[in-house]
């Protein structure tokens, strides 16, 4: 049985606000909802900006903000620039990061999205990472940027992190390692599966919790990268999927 809490409607369309701005939108939503809920959506998001006229500005800023750092070159040249006090930022532990495994100062972050599939294939690893070397610690950046439902899916995991570390990380790795496209549906099955309290997701959905995805992406304009996933260490920044050999490699270049 799958339960849905309250929230999830009104974040949607929060969601495809933020997300209109990004590439992948209109096949993200073709492939990741039918076609009655696109209709229900549309009208949410149609509400949405007549009550919040100023928003719509915010969007088409950030469309070109997006196409500005798409046309900056090659990324991984971008990532290797990345100045020092951006890399320590992203470090830095602070309310905005959760961690798949371990607390306190990290050794790697990760910049995920749920709607990202490298970071689908990079979520295993990580998790033998730290069967392997039990004291690591991985930090975690939500960065919501890729579809419409990255957003309700980066607010539920924070909501379940307040609730516990552990509740977080299982669901990180159900929504991680599912099977088809990101849909509310798996939201709900990853952090019902996760042993997480649904009935205070909604609760904890407070201004704060809200806005933390906010700081993650204020990091990513900082960095100039818009793109997943990222993986910060202590001497580099690597952009996208990455080998067992080299998260290793990138832990020995820490010490």
């Amino acid at each position: 049985m799958r339960y849905m809490p309250r929230f999830s409607r009104a974040f949607l369309a929060a969601a495809v606000m933020f997300s209109l701005s990004t590439p992948a939108f209109a096949q993200t939503v073709d492939d990741g909802l039918t076609g009655t809920e696109r209709d229900e959506v549309l009208e949410l998001v149609e509400g949405f900006i007549r009550a919040n006229p100023g928003l719509l500005k915010e969007v088409l800023e950030r469309a070109g903000e997006n196409a500005r750092y798409s046309s900056i070159g090659n990324v991984d040249a971008i990532a290797s620039a990345v100045p020092e006090q951006v890399r320590a930022a992203f470090l830095t532990p602070d309310a905005s990061m959760t961690y798949l495994h371990g607390s306190g100062v990290p050794d790697i972050v990760v910049v995920v999205d749920y709607s990202c599939p490298y970071c689908r294939t990079l979520a295993p690893l990580l998790e033998e990472l730290a069967v392997r070397y039990p004291d690591v610690v991985i930090g975690l950046r939500e960065t919501p940027f890729l579809a419409p439902l990255s957003l309700p899916a980066a607010h539920t995991g924070l909501a379940i992190f307040e609730q516990s570390p552990k509740l977080y990380q299982r669901y990180h790795m159900n929504l991680m390692t599912r099977r088809g496209p990101l849909s509310l549906d798996a939201i709900m099955d990853a952090a019902y599966e996760a042993g997480a309290d649904l009935s205070a997701i909604g609760d904890s959905l407070t201004d704060e919790l809200i806005a933390k995805p906010e700081h993650n992406l204020a990091l990513l304009r900082q960095a100039h990268l818009f793109t997943t996933p990222l993986i910060i260490s202590r001497k580099k920044v690597t952009a996208g999927g990455v080998s067992m050999v080299e998260l290793e490699y990138l832990l020995k270049e820490n010490e």
